[in-house]
Parts: structure tokens; C-alpha cells; sequence
């Protein structure tokens, strides 16, 4: 009977990787070209990267279905523990937002809620999409036969951050390498501490909330408004340097006090498994 569902299971992975997939390759080919003809070139962009994230997103969502990386239910107890893991990052995310410049009156929201709405979604596609793939896919993959040490688990979240980091590395073409460089780093430290997130919660949708938060807060002045970012206000990146600080000291702290044993719990039936070959060799 465990047999026949894993063969059901295998073979509905299997259709809706193709599914994702073959949406993918007809949007890319006929679709992108004939929709949203009477959109701007900037609404055209953001459903543009809307769409193509949430598909990739399908397809990583599919792989970790595939490989029973047990992370997709939304609502893991405890609760209220996992709430608190995850405040610190909600603050960096929310922080993301240059507040001092707006409450100064030095920058303001000048869009309305159709755009912010849409780069809303937009972000939030990027995260579903990135989280699914660097956290869900990559990092426990790295880890599922490595685990066995606190070293272990660190050496595959420093892995997939950096793998994370180095992807942004394709926007050398359109970006300044300063700002190139300066994204890679950011990106590397969002990924280690969306890491954490996943380890303590094990909740890939708080990850994906929390990087969605981030990219959109982030975005939202210099998209959908105008005035003082981050670079151009120096109380905002003394306030998110010290911020920054304490959520690494915090989430530093909360992965030495980690129980390891419960890395297993993200690999269902396969954990024994893994665990006896890890202990044999």
C-alpha cells in the first residue's frame, strides 16, 4: 500500500513538473508577447517577473514535494515559538522600509495602490520562488546526508547563502559593479538568516514571507515613490547597522542552542535511513 502511494505520488510530481514547466515555455514563446499589450512598460515588467517567479516557484514547490522535505505546512506548532524566531527577521525586513526619511518628510509614497499592490505580488513571487529554491531545495538537499554536527548544518547554510549571494552575480549587465557586489553580500546574509528561520520553524512559508517583506520594502520608495533611500540617509544605515547587529547576535545565539536531532524532522521516513548510513561511516 506504502508502495502503490509513493507510485501515485511520483507520478503526480512528475505531471505537474511538466505542467510548470510547459506553462513556462508557452508563456515565454506565445503568451509574454500577446498579453498586456495595453499595460506601461513598467506594469508590463512587473507581471512579466510576476508570472515567471511564480511558475519557477511551482516547479521548485513540486521538487520539494518530490523529495518529502516536510515544510510546507503552514501552521507548525508550537506556534507562539515560531511566532517569536521569527520577529527578528519580520524587524529587518520591516526596516528595509528608509522609515526615518519618510517620517522626516525626505522621501514619501507617491503611487497608487494599483502599483503598489502589483510590486507587492511581484516580491512576493520572488521570495515564493527563491525561497523554494535556495531553502527548500538546495539547503536541505545539501544537508539531507550531512547533518550529523552543528558544523554540518552550518557549512549547508553557508553553502546555499552563498550560492544565493553569487546568483545576483548575472546583474553585472544591467548594474553598477559597486551596487553588484554590494547585493551579492546582502543577499548572502538575507539567505543565512531565511536559514535559521527554516531550521527553527521549519515553515518554508515564513520564508517566503520575510523575503517577499524584505525585496518589498526595500523597493517600494524607489519604485512607488521618491526621495531618500537607503544610501542617500545616514541615520537609516546607522539605525539598520545596529539592527542588523542584534538580529545576528540573536539568531548567532539561537543556532548554537539548536537540538540538531531535529534537522530529521525535515526528511520524514528517509531520516532513519540517513541517519544510520551518517552514523556507519
Amino acid at each position: 500500500m506504502r508502495s502503490k502511494n509513493k507510485s501515485v505520488k511520483k507520478t503526480v510530481c512528475v505531471a505537474l513538473f511538466c505542467l510548470f514547466v510547459l506553462a513556462l515555455i508557452l508563456y515565454e514563446l506565445i503568451l509574454k508577447h500577446k498579453l498586456f499589450t495595453t499595460l506601461g512598460e513598467w506594469e508590463k515588467g512587473m507581471t512579466d517577473m510576476l508570472i515567471t517567479r511564480a511558475l519557477g516557484g511551482g516547479i521548485f514547490l513540486v521538487f520539494t514535494v518530490y523529495l518529502g522535505y516536510r515544510v510546507l505546512n503552514p501552521i507548525v506548532k508550537p506556534v507562539e515559538k515560531n511566532i517569536l524566531y521569527i520577529l527578528p527577521a519580520l524587524v529587518i525586513a520591516i526596516n528595509n522600509l528608509p522609515i526615518i526619511p519618510l517620517v522626516a518628510g525626505r522621501s514619501e509614497i507617491t503611487a497608487g495602490w494599483d502599483r503598489i499592490i502589483l510590486l507587492f505580488l511581484e516580491c512576493m513571487a520572488i521570495g515564493f520562488f527563491e525561497e523554494m529554491a535556495f531553502r527548500s531545495v538546495i539547503m536541505l538537499g545539501i544537508m539531507e546526508g550531512r547533518r550529523s554536527t552543528r558544523k554540518d548544518i552550518l557549512i549547508s547554510i553557508l553553502l546555499s547563502s552563498a550560492i544565493f549571494g553569487l546568483v545576483h552575480i548575472v546583474n553585472i549587465f544591467i548594474s553598477p559593479s559597486v551596487m553588484v557586489v554590494l547585493q551579492i553580500l546582502y543577499s548572502a546574509l538575507i539567505g543565512g538568516m531565511c536559514a535559521i528561520v527554516l531550521l527553527l520553524t521549519r515553515n518554508i512559508w515564513a520564508c517566503v514571507m520575510l523575503h517577499g517583506l524584505f525585496n518589498f520594502f526595500g523597493a517600494l520608495i524607489g519604485e512607488c515613490g521618491k526621495g531618500r533611500g537607503f544610501f542617500d540617509d545616514i541615520p537609516t544605515q546607522i539605525l539598520t547597522a545596529l539592527i542588523a547587529i542584534a538580529v545576528i547576535v540573536i539568531y548567532v545565539w539561537l543556532f548554537c542552542r539548536f537540538d540538531i536531532s531535529s534537522t530529521d524532522d525535515f526528511y520524514k521516513e528517509k531520516s532513519k535511513k540517513t541517519r544510520i548510513f551518517i552514523d556507519e561511516h
